[in-house]
């Protein structure tokens, strides 16, 4: 028979897994951002990228956080990614485990 406590360490689990897949689907697009980025020589960057001082690259602004200018900087990038992500979970309605 199950308790309450059981049902709630369940539920638990449940939201656990479906934002660890989450987080780790985001890291996985970004790793194939880069891939087909690489392939292309880079030319999302130039396309999809912040332009500075003009304002045809503002566009640049929504497609920035994906893009990045080698595999070294997104290796970089990816650990404080999950470890900043994995504390952004929330523990409770509206509260934040930072």
């Amino acid at each position: 028979m199950s308790t309450v406590a059981d049902m709630t360490n369940r539920e638990h689990m449940r939201a656990l897994f479906r934002r660890t897949t989450a987080l780790v689907a985001f890291v996985a697009l970004l790793w194939a951002v880069q891939i087909v980025n690489w392939i292309m020589g880079y030319g999302l960057n130039l396309t999809f990228g912040l332009i500075p001082r003009h304002v045809g690259g503002l566009d640049g602004v929504l497609a920035m956080p994906l893009l990045h200018g080698s595999f070294a900087h997104l290796m970089a990038n990816t650990p404080p990614l999950l470890v900043m992500g994995g504390c952004w979970w929330p523990r409770r309605r509206g509260r934040c485990c930072l």
